[in-house]
Order: structure tokens, then C-alpha cells, then sequence
């Protein structure tokens, strides 16, 4: 939606944090596995993009008053 709610670094130290859990707990969740197994934390361009997921991207954009 051509807004960041989030910085970049606040988005590379989130994006290490979950490759190294990703790293930690190596097995299947149930959910998003194909679109993150080989996500390296470089970049986020691939991810997802549903419903559910611009739908909660909006509601904090307008908790944000953006």
C-alpha cells in the first residue's frame, strides 16, 4: 500500500529474529510454510499478500491515523 509502518531497521532486526527461529525450530507450522522455506531474511518482496494480511495492514495504518 506505499506505506511503510515499520523502518527499515526495525524490519531487517525482525527479519533476523525470525530467520534465526526459522533456524531454531526447522519443522512445518501449518501455514506459510511453502512461502517462507527458503525466505533468507534478505527481503520480504515474495511474501504472502491475502486478504487477511492487507486487511490487518490497514487497520494499523488507521490506528496510526495514516
Amino acid at each position: 500500500m506505499d506505506t511503510s509502518i515499520v523502518s527499515d531497521d526495525q524490519w531487517q532486526q525482525w527479519a533476523n529474529e525470525l530467520q534465526y527461529l526459522q533456524d531454531l525450530f526447522p519443522d512445518p507450522i501449518g501455514f506459510y510454510d511453502k512461502e517462507f522455506i527458503d525466505w533468507d531474511g534478505s527481503t520480504g518482496m515474495h511474501l504472502p499478500k491475502d486478504n487477511w494480511i492487507r486487511d490487518k495492514a490497514q487497520q494499523l495504518l488507521t490506528s496510526m491515523g495514516k
